[in-house]
């Protein structure tokens, strides 16, 4: 996990890189390898630059038989807090928190002896793409995260997160594909296999996940919140379980609890704040007060995830930044053409008939959004 810096800041660099195998080698279901080392699966590195008095700090988390980025953050912070003990943790808090849930699952089923020599990640990648990166597959790609997803299913039938994974997976599907009735079969298969998930292994996150998603595409708002909370207690780091649960929250009309949950998540999870933004502007869609001014990471880096892309639209809209929003709008039509002809079949695919959905619409209308 080498670090790049220069002058004063190579010594933070180090203190990362040591930081990091630290915290990392906490989690039992993890093998984290020095450099010079056996073979490795994933790598993590960054850099450190400054710019007059502050300083930017990347990391990525990127797969070595693809060589593709599956994590990456970009911090800003005064050089002064870059260089105290409390700014290194900081950084340590937000690499550590993204990257051992997505991992942990994984690794731990791996050391129980199922297939493999403790440790060996190889063959995995496709859990980590199915959970984070399900909304930027094109066909193709989509195809193969399947049939990997499939073939674990296969190999290792007790497998609780494979089945999980997958069903998620579909349901990504359900929510992007324009045709009707091969959403409706994407759903169904989904739920027939989260509850299968949740039957293998019933403390098992990722499947509460998928199940809460599926109830809550089914509008049972009730058991989304009730499995959303259970699936946050067990793992409050978790990105997924944690925006399920606050979109359930944002639908069933219970904003300020909805709002409470996003600013704890921005806390506990801060390398993924963006997520966390845009649903925070959703659950304020429609209130008397109005939207707050949204935050930067709103605009910029959700808009590939479904509610994300909406959030943005309504983000830009709501400061007026026409040519952005009419940007927005497009890249919404590019990732779910149903918004441009069809409105409520396209935001019933992603939030279930209620008042609050209505409230949505009304917004997207204003700006500027379907027929």
């Amino acid at each position: 996990m080498p670090f790049v810096a220069t002058g004063t800041a190579a010594e933070r660099a180090d203190e990362l890189e040591s930081g990091l195998m630290v915290a990392l080698a906490r989690f039992p279901e993890l093998r984290v390898l020095t450099n010079g080392g056996p073979p490795a699966d994933f790598r993590i590195e960054g850099d450190i630059a400054f710019s007059d008095r502050k300083s930017t700090v990347s990391m990525r988390l990127s797969s070595l038989q693809t060589a593709e980025v599956l994590w990456s953050a970009s911090i800003d912070m005064p050089v002064a807090e870059l260089m105290t003990r409390a700014g290194v943790d900081r950084l340590l808090a937000i690499a550590t928190t993204a990257i051992a849930p997505q991992f942990g699952a994984i690794a731990q089923y791996v050391a129980r002896g199922a297939g493999g020599p403790p440790g060996e990640m190889s063959g995995y990648d496709c859990l980590i793409e199915a959970q984070l990166h399900g909304h930027r597959l094109d066909d193709t790609s989509w195809r193969r995260v399947d049939d990997c997803l499939r073939d674990m299913i296969e190999r290792y039938p007790t497998f609780a997160t494979a089945w999980a994974s997958r069903a998620l997976l579909l349901m990504e599907r359900y929510r992007l594909n324009p045709d009707t009735a091969a959403a409706l079969a994407a759903r169904k298969e989904a739920e027939e296999l989260a509850r299968h998930a949740l039957q293998l292994e019933p403390t098992n996150v990722r499947a509460m996940t998928a199940v809460a998603t599926v109830a809550f595409s089914k509008g049972d708002l009730e058991a989304a919140r009730d499995i959303g909370l259970r699936a946050i207690s067990a793992n409050p780091y978790d990105p997924l379980s944690r925006s399920q649960y606050v979109l359930a929250l944002i639908a069933s009309d219970y904003p300020d609890q909805a709002l409470a949950q996003a600013a704890a998540a921005r806390q506990l999870d801060p390398a993924h704040v963006s997520f966390y933004d845009s649903l925070e502007l959703l659950a304020r869609v429609g209130r008397p007060e109005g939207p707050e001014p949204a935050s930067g990471s709103v605009m910029a880096d959700v808009s590939l995830l479904p509610y994300g892309a909406v959030a943005r639209v309504l983000a830009y809209d709501a400061a007026g930044q026409s040519a952005d929003r009419n940007a927005a709008v497009k890249a919404l039509y590019d990732l779910m053409p149903l918004f441009a002809d069809d409105m409520p079949t396209a935001l019933s695919r992603q939030f279930p008939p209620s008042p609050y959905t209505k409230r949505v619409e009304e917004a997207l209308r204003g700006a500027g959004v379907g027929t």
